[in-house]
């Protein structure tokens, strides 16, 4: 089954997809159960790789707290990859979003990071669809590339575009980038997302090459009503849709 209600762990052929986990800031599930549970795996996950920093303990922890989504690639049942879009710098956002509001913050720089395990948490929603072994191994190629990165992908280092991450990409579009805002007189193209936003557009250009673009229009739809809260904040509207009894995914 292709888009919501697809199951990796499930899946004999190659796949991949996103992973969205809740925000306690939508009540979905018991808060201080996810907290626990989410944020125990964090820190077991730091001391295997012996990364007990602050900057990473605060990465945990905010990502506990406001949700995540990342990119996923995997086969015969297996989540091999799991790579999300981030503040480069967890403090800078913690200390900026604290000072100025979570909208408010302006963009930062940002980073792709490994999120494996992040399929464990107990809120855990997929989006995907089964690919082929050449589609596998293109997707996986790509999102191997991209942990470090500070831009959407290696065939865009030289493109004169500058990523940023913001909670609030859809209000920060307008005021930076040409592409939103034809009276920028800089005529600088900047794309600002947050983690949904990222996954969302890389994921989108290899449904369109895949000829799914359906799956496409079915998150578009929902993301980009025109809404300002769906825009910035699909994190919690994607958890609220995909979790809803009323939705059924397109075949």
């Amino acid at each position: 089954m292709s888009g919501f209600g697809f199951q990796p762990q499930s899946t004999n052929s190659h796949f991949a997809g996103i992973v969205f986990v809740s925000s306690l800031q939508h009540r979905y599930y018991n808060a201080v159960q996810i907290f626990l549970n989410r944020y125990a795996s964090q820190i077991q996950r730091m001391l295997e790789s012996d990364d007990i920093s602050f900057a990473n303990w605060l990465s945990g922890l905010g990502r506990t707290y406001n949700g995540h989504t990342a990119l996923m690639v995997g086969k015969q049942r297996n989540i091999e990859m799991i790579v999300g879009w981030d503040p480069l710098s967890a403090m800078k956002a913690f200390i900026k979003s604290t000072q100025l509001g979570y909208s408010a913050m302006p963009p930062i720089e940002g980073s792709w990071h490994n999120d494996v395990g992040m399929d464990g948490d107990p809120t855990a929603v997929f989006y995907g669809l089964s690919i082929d072994e050449q589609q596998y191994r293109g997707f996986k190629e790509l999102l191997s590339s991209l942990i470090g990165r500070r831009d959407f992908g290696p065939h865009l280092a030289d493109a004169g575009i500058d990523f940023r991450y913001a909670f609030a990409p859809a209000d920060w579009m307008k005021i930076t980038s040409s592409l939103e805002n034809q009276n920028n007189s800089m005529d600088q193209i900047n794309i600002v997302s947050n983690c949904s936003d990222a996954a969302f557009h890389i994921l989108s250009t290899f449904l369109y090459e895949w000829r799914k673009p359906h799956l496409v229009e079915e998150l578009k739809s929902f993301i980009d009503i025109g809404s300002r809260s769906c825009k910035n904040f699909s994190q919690g509207k994607l958890m609220q849709w995909a979790t809803s009894t009323s939705i059924r995914p397109r075949l």
